[in-house]
C-alpha cells in the first residue's frame, strides 16, 4: 500500500495567546505549510503588517493586486500592509513554506524595541527591498527555532529571543538580497532615484549609501539600477 503524505499545518498566533509571546506585539502570526496536494489560498490582505513567505520546497504562483509572482525554492515573497494577495487561482499546490506575518515599522515607533535610528533602516528596507528575494537555505534554521521558541513558553528570556531570531530571518534578507523581479516597485525604486539625481545634480552619492537605501548590496545595486537605465535609453 502505497504511504500518503498528509498536509501539515503548524500557526502560531501571538496577540491570540496567553504567555510571555503574547508581549512580542510586533510578530503578529508565524507558520509552518506542508502542502502534499493543492489547498486553497484566497484573497487577504494585512492592514498594518509585512508578511514573509519562505518557499522551502516546491514552486508557488502568487498574485498579488494586478501583478502574478512565481517563486521557487530559496525564495522569498513579501507583501506590504494594505496588499490584497493570494495564490494564483486561489490554490496553492504541493510545496512547503514558512511564514511571518509582522507589525509595519514605520507605524511603531517601538518597532521590537530597535532605537529610531535603527527603525528607520528597516524602514526604508522594507519600503524598497524587492518583491523576490533568493537566499541560502540558512534562513529555515531561524524560523525553526522560533517555531520552537514559541512551542515552549517556558525558555529562559522568551522575548529576547523572538526578537532576536525574528531580526536574524529579516538580516538573512537584508544582507542577501541576490533575485529582484522586474516589477512595477522596482521602477518606482529606479525612477526616484533618477528623479532625485537629476534635482540635485551637484549632489554625490555612494553606491554603498543608495545600495543600503535598497537593501540590496553594491554590485546587485549597481547591475539592477544600470540595467533599468539602459532599458529606458
Amino acid at each position: 500500500m502505497a504511504n500518503h503524505i498528509k498536509n501539515e499545518r503548524w500557526v502560531y498566533v501571538i496577540e491570540g495567546e496567553n504567555g510571555n509571546s503574547a508581549r512580542v506585539k510586533d510578530l503578529l502570526l508565524m507558520g509552518y505549510d506542508h502542502f502534499s496536494k493543492a489547498m486553497p489560498l484566497t484573497n487577504h490582505v494585512h492592514e498594518d503588517a509585512y508578511e514573509f513567505v519562505y518557499v522551502d520546497q516546491g514552486a508557488v504562483d502568487w498574485e498579488i493586486g494586478d501583478e502574478t509572482y512565481h517563486t521557487n525554492a530559496q525564495q522569498v515573497i513579501h507583501t506590504s500592509p494594505g496588499e490584497r494577495h493570494r495564490a494564483k487561482f486561489d490554490y496553492i499546490g504541493p510545496s512547503t513554506i514558512w511564514w511571518m506575518i509582522i507589525r509595519d515599522p514605520a507605524r511603531n515607533k517601538e518597532w521590537f524595541g530597535l532605537q529610531e535610528e535603527e527603525r528607520q533602516i528597516f524602514v526604508n528596507w522594507m519600503q524598497n527591498c524587492p518583491r523576490i528575494q533568493l537566499v541560502s537555505k540558512d534562513v529555515v534554521v531561524y524560523f525553526k527555532q522560533l517555531k520552537q521558541l514559541l512551542q515552549n513558553q517556558s525558555t529562559v528570556l522568551l522575548e529576547f529571543q523572538l526578537r532576536h531570531y525574528v531580526m536574524e530571518i529579516l538580516l538573512h534578507l537584508f544582507h542577501h538580497s541576490q533575485l529582484v523581479v522586474h516589477s512595477p516597485n522596482m521602477h518606482t525604486y529606479t525612477q526616484q532615484l533618477k528623479d532625485r539625481l537629476q534635482q540635485n545634480p551637484s549632489a554625490r552619492y555612494s553606491i554603498e549609501q543608495l545600495a543600503k537605501e535598497f537593501g540590496l548590496s553594491e554590485s546587485h545595486f549597481y547591475r539592477v539600477f544600470e540595467r533599468r537605465m539602459d532599458n529606458r535609453l
